[in-house]
């Protein structure tokens, strides 16, 4: 009988069924909005206390003096009507609704609504035939990353080798370059898409016809130190034993080569010599090289190791080695620490990691393959062989309850409840499996390191942008309230209506918040800390700047009032290259509303003074050119 688990039943279905992840962004939103929402709600329930107290005292509310139509009305008497509406801002009342605009509607439904077309946007600028993103925020949280986990295979598909040079004796006849075909299309290694690729440009193999002309009846994978492939090849009553490993230990199998002839001659020391040579010159150019050997042999017998035909010798080459360099430099220098995690041995880690410049700890090779009783062992991990998928999972989860936000970048399907804990799950390539693709938040189709590295300078802008936009609406709210309650305290009214505040609101989110939000990275961004997850969206410094800026613009916005009162003319204000020329009063039905075009166009130029990144975007020039 034979017993099978399959779904949440495995080993790998209970692993990924437990994993979990939170989105950052969205948590420190709901903080913002919900503390606005309580004061928005406190500012509600004023405003009825006082409507409350007025009817029980018996006064009229203000603004009872406004007309009472009866019958047919003339067109410009209903059209006085609104103005008086809208423009009427006197009234503790209206000075309350005012205040309860400003907070509802700058901040409340504007900060999420242009946070999410911001991000919108910048997701679209990572090509399509790139990546692919399936999660909206996983921009966002790429900026937040302190730690890279990633698996070999991984590494491996991000950085492909290709073929920078095949030697063989002389020309290549034809027996070779079928001798190649085979030898390429029957070996399993992850540099073998690189190899068919370059087959099928230098000689026109075609893939599918050359499996359906032979057979493979055994296959034979070495450990990835000597990276070999034993294939056995039947055609009829002769079996064939191709085989591709490292070219040193492959040229000591072979007896015979392949001449320019393409006859089989023996290999004397002569020329076993030349060859070494051969191999050290492609080896100190930093090529991997490997060799291509076969040998005839009857289908009863066991063929010898050191009877092989020698076919050729390739050089293959790092595609990115000096991009993926650059890249781990520029993680290090971000404050993100990659940690290199592989099933193999600690030995082969190691040297992936010492070969792109990745720090090493030979210490910390002791913890590999056991549980992480300290915590703070995972601090120290650069690399980690023998690592099964639960010990990948419980790196993951430590780094977690460290404070750390995680990307673990993995393609195989043990992976997948790695790729679903990690705060960002990346998968590389196109082969992937739909459970490793459903447990991530990004495809990466074509790229390297240094396009993981691109999206984390990118996902630190909008984060970046994200900060700045939300300093302007909560620096515009606090000011809308100053000037709307100092002002109804000592002129007995508000300067600015509901509708005028929202008007205010309006055009700093439109054009204010585009212009920042998509404001486009600098190289700075890469030289600082990530930022913690655990940090507020509105920083101390944040709210320094913002109760500044909101004292400022009360400031000046209090002593234009102040000053158009005793001004019979007209008052002109020069910031840099923005003047205003300010007018005293606005007449409407022969009463003067003194201050309102002053008091609702001096928060708009403030703020575009006092902020350089909407003077120097491409969006806010061009509307101010028109």
């Amino acid at each position: 009988m034979l017993l099978t688990s399959m779904g949440l039943n495995t080993t790998l279905g209970e692993m990924i069924s437990k994993a979990s992840k939170g989105r950052l962004l969205v948590h420190q939103l709901r903080k913002v909005t919900n503390r606005t929402e309580i004061a928005g709600i406190a500012t509600s329930i004023l405003i009825m206390v006082v409507l409350f107290l007025r009817f029980k005292l018996g006064k009229e509310i203000e603004g009872s003096s406004m007309p009472e139509f009866k019958g047919q009305q003339k067109t410009k008497d209903v059209m006085e009507f609104i103005k008086r509406i809208v423009w009427k801002p006197n009234g503790k009342i209206s000075t309350l609704t005012t205040c309860l605009t400003t907070f509802l509607v700058g901040v409340v439904e504007g900060v999420p609504f242009f946070i999410r077309l911001a991000i919108s946007y910048w997701n679209k600028k990572i090509p399509s035939t790139e990546a692919v993103v399936q999660e909206q925020l996983t921009g966002v949280t790429m900026g937040s990353v302190t730690v890279f986990c990633i698996d070999k295979t991984s590494w491996l598909t991000m950085n492909p080798l290709e073929v920078d040079e095949c030697w063989t004796d002389s020309a290549i006849p034809e027996q070779v370059k079928d001798a190649i075909c085979i030898g390429i299309s029957t070996s399993s290694s992850n540099d073998q898409e690189s190899l068919i690729s370059w087959c099928t440009r230098k000689f026109g193999m075609n893939m599918e016809s050359l499996k359906r002309s032979y057979t493979i009846s055994e296959m034979k994978e070495l450990s990835p130190g000597e990276n070999g492939v034993l294939v056995r090849e039947k055609e009829g009553n002769e079996t064939k034993k191709y085989w591709k490993g490292p070219a040193t230990k492959t040229l000591r199998m072979c007896s015979r080569y392949y001449n320019s002839e393409g006859e089989v001659v023996d290999m004397d020391t002569e020329k076993r010599s030349f060859f070494e040579n051969i191999i050290s010159e492609r080896q100190s150019k930093d090529l991997e090289t490997i060799a291509l050997a076969y040998n005839n042999t009857p289908q009863d017998e066991t063929p010898e190791d050191d009877s092989l035909i020698l076919i050729g010798l390739l050089g293959l080459k790092d595609k990115w080695l000096e991009e993926t360099i650059e890249a781990v430099k520029a993680c290090r220098n971000a404050g993100v620490t990659i940690i290199l995690v592989s099933e193999d041995s600690e030995s082969v880690v190691e040297d992936i990691a010492q070969k792109y410049g990745m720090p090493t700890c030979s210490v910390i090779l002791e913890h590999v393959g056991e549980t992480f009783r300290r915590k703070d062992v995972v601090n120290e991990i650069y690399v980690m062989g023998n690592s099964l998928p639960s010990k990948k999972l419980d790196l993951v989860r430590r780094l977690k309850e460290q404070g750390h936000v995680v990307a673990f970048v993995g393609v195989r399907t043990d992976d997948a409840p790695s790729l679903k804990e990690a705060d960002v799950g990346i998968v590389t390539g196109t082969g992937s499996c739909e459970l490793v693709n459903g447990s991530s938040e990004l495809i990466v189709l074509d790229g390297n390191l240094g396009f993981l590295v691109r999206i984390l300078k990118g996902g630190r802008c909008v984060y970046g942008n994200i900060h700045k936009y939300i300093q302007v609406e909560v620096t515009i709210a606090i000011s809308g309230l100053l000037i709307s309650t100092v002002t109804t305290i000592f002129f007995g009214y508000a300067p600015m209506s509901s509708i005028q505040m929202i008007w205010v609101n309006l055009v700093m989110a439109v054009l204010g918040g585009l212009a920042l939000l998509t404001e486009p990275p600098s190289e700075k961004l890469m030289e600082k800390p990530p930022t913690r997850p655990t940090e507020p969206l509105i920083t101390k410094s944040m709210w320094r700047n913002i109760i500044i800026q909101a004292s400022y613009q009360w400031g000046i916005c209090f002593f234009i009032g102040a000053l158009s009162c005793v001004t019979d003319g007209a008052v002109n204000i020069t910031w840099g290259v923005i003047k205003v020329k300010l007018t005293r009063s606005i007449s409407l039905g022969g009463s003067d509303l003194p201050r309102s075009t002053s008091i609702l166009e001096l928060p708009l130029f403030s703020r575009i003074h006092h902020q350089p990144p909407l003077l120097s975007s491409y969006y806010f020039q061009n509307l101010l050119s028109t």
